[in-house]
């Protein structure tokens, strides 16, 4: 995105990497259902591509021997989900 200042010309995500890097990155919502509690825990994960957010999703099930099932959502859309024993669910 270019603005005209005068008779500048800015390049906005040349000047703030942290814009750009914002508009190619993703805001994935992994929720993870825990043994201990009733509700699910939900983290953000912020990434550049679909197959990093499945990576961390499969790994947050082996961070507590609690953690039951996971899911992994883009907005409205559920993009996968897996059970502690590796099960994919529809």
């Amino acid at each position: 995105m270019r603005v005209t200042s005068g008779q500048r010309k800015v390049d906005v995500l040349h000047s703030y990497p942290s814009l750009a890097q914002a508009r190619s990155s993703s805001t994935y919502e992994l929720y993870v259902h825990d043994g201990r509690y009733s509700v699910p825990t939900l983290k953000l994960l912020n990434t550049d591509s679909e197959d990093e957010a499945l990576r961390m999703a499969k790994a947050s099930l082996s961070e507590s021997e609690h953690h039951l099932r996971v899911e992994l959502w883009l907005g409205a859309q559920r993009v996968a989900a897996w059970t502690r024993d590796g099960a994919a669910l529809a």
